[in-house]
């Protein structure tokens, strides 16, 4: 990280100046995801609405795997229309969408709601909130993570809230950062320091305030599990969503092997390293059919498009699922 915080200082590169300032635009970032929801359709398998093939220099990405495509309607627009009927809640949490969640996997958003409501808690979505970071972060672009996180620190309005979920790990993760990357001494430096301590990522928030309920339609569902770098190396969380899902009636977990290696998304690394990313991509999936799961459980957004392009690709028939949904299908929440 040191190495490649020297090198963008050294290098900054104009491609990603860009991108990373275009991000940090809000509303430029969301207008830019807006229009290319509109313009995939040119990209698209009609069958499938997946993406099959990427044009040009980016035809790497899409070599073993395939793509989701953009939701039509970002989550910050269904938000509003979210009927959450929680007599008597026990709290307020605040929702971190993250991009895959706001403008790809909006089904996901509303099952960590859904999950939450069932237990007493309303959500909120703060939304002023845009990208966590982690992208730049992970570069070597301190100055534009430092940007994201005095944009999303003042965006959160900490102080209203109980706490703080993210589905991604990345994000969570990158939140937790933020008193790293704003200066000491002021309202929003305060503000960050409370955002560390409140944000939870989906598993271990719902474990806490929920616990393992024996809870589920009973339908026989094998599942395996895929931990997420973030998840489980940065937050040592991986005991949480097991307990969880083993919990849930109908679950019977089974482990993959190595089912702590990377899965090769890595965010920018898929990118810019698609031929190793497709190896390493590769080994996972041979774990993964060999389990005979009916599902992949990820709580990460960008290993489930990862491990699901993979599967659309090798045309596997398993499902591939955020802990979230899961929970939230088999508890009859959506």
């Amino acid at each position: 990280m040191k190495l490649r915080q020297e090198n963008v200082k050294k290098n900054p590169g104009a491609i990603t100046k860009f991108a990373f300032d275009a991000v940090n635009d809000r509303h430029l970032f969301h207008s830019m995801l807006r229009i290319a929801s509109v313009a995939q359709d040119m990209l698209l398998d009609k069958s499938t609405q997946r993406i099959r093939h990427l044009p040009l220099f980016l035809s790497g990405m899409t070599d073993g795997k395939t793509f989701p495509h953009i939701a039509r309607v970002p989550f910050r627009d269904i938000f509003p229309t979210i009927k959450q009927d929680v007599p008597n809640p026990k709290g307020k949490i605040a929702l971190f969408a993250g991009c895959l969640l706001d403008f790809v996997y909006t089904d996901m958003a509303l099952a960590v709601i859904k999950d939450l409501n069932s237990i007493g808690y309303v959500v909120d979505m703060p939304m002023g909130q845009g990208c966590c970071g982690c992208p730049a972060e992970s570069l070597g672009d301190t100055e534009a993570a430092a940007i994201s996180a005095e944009m999303n620190t003042a965006a959160m309005n900490v102080d209203e809230y109980d706490y703080i979920v993210s589905a991604c790990p990345s994000c969570t993760h990158q939140l937790h950062l933020y008193a790293e990357r704003i200066p000491e001494g002021s309202d929003l430096h305060r503000q960050a320091e409370a955002i560390k301590e409140k944000t939870m990522d989906f598993a271990k928030l719902f474990y806490m305030l929920d616990g393992a309920q024996d809870l589920g339609d009973g339908v026989p569902y094998k599942v395996t599990y895929h931990d997420s770098c973030h998840m489980k190396r940065e937050m040592g969380v991986y005991k949480e969503q097991r307990e969880l899902l083993s919990h849930t009636k109908g679950v019977e977990i089974v482990e993959m092997n190595d089912c702590d290696n990377c899965c090769g998304f890595g965010g920018a690394y898929m990118a810019l390293f698609p031929e190793i990313s497709k190896e390493i991509l590769e080994k996972k999936m041979t774990n993964i059919a060999a389990t005979g799961a009916d599902c992949v459980a990820v709580d990460c957004p960008g290993c489930l498009m990862q491990i699901e392009g993979g599967a659309d690709a090798r045309d596997m028939k398993i499902d591939v699922k955020h802990t979230a949904t899961i929970i939230a299908e088999k508890r009859g929440l959506l």
